[in-house]
């Protein structure tokens, strides 16, 4: 058994390397502010970050609404308003880029990213920038969606389903 002080000080020093690792990735990082300006449309915003080989070309994850989610293909980091991005997501009906789901899909346009940080934190920095995007909490507190809806009529916004990723309930 370890003893705890030598327990605390590998904590200590694991997370002092984390935080080193994202110092170091931070100049390779690739904003997404300007695209999550909900000005663009899911073939756009999803199709540039293939093309420069931010993810990969084919979604990790296809939720049942076709909504298709993209995970970093690990050549750098994409940041959105100053906070790491998990994956980014989108679809547009009758895309060949964008697979579809096992139920109903979303019927009009939709894209955005999944980021860490707490909707209130999310929020408040769109807001600052003047940014219309919807902020969807995925793990309350800890990480949010950024979405964009690109059709005109808002009133007809439809619940997006955006499922936590893969072990985020573990951190």
């Amino acid at each position: 058994m370890i003893p705890m002080r030598y327990a605390l000080i590998r904590v200590v020093f694991l997370v002092f390397a984390q935080g080193m690792s994202i110092c170091s990735v931070a100049s390779d990082a690739r904003e997404l502010d300007e695209a999550l300006n909900c000005q663009s449309d899911p073939h756009a915003f999803i199709a540039k970050m293939i093309d420069d080989g931010d993810i990969a070309p084919t979604p990790s994850h296809i939720e049942g609404n076709s909504v298709n989610a993209f995970r970093a293909s690990g050549t750098g980091t994409l940041t959105a308003f100053g906070l790491p991005v998990k994956a980014v997501f989108g679809y547009q009906p009758d895309d060949g880029l964008f697979k579809r789901g096992s139920g109903t899909s979303v019927s009009a346009p939709i894209y955005g990213a999944v980021v860490f940080g707490s909707t209130d934190e999310i929020e408040a920095r769109l807001r600052h920038e003047g940014n219309p995007a919807e902020v969807h909490a995925v793990v309350p507190l800890l990480i949010t969606a950024i979405v964009c809806k690109t059709h005109t009529d808002r009133s007809q916004t439809q619940a997006v389903r955006i499922r936590a990723p893969q072990g985020a309930h573990d951190r």
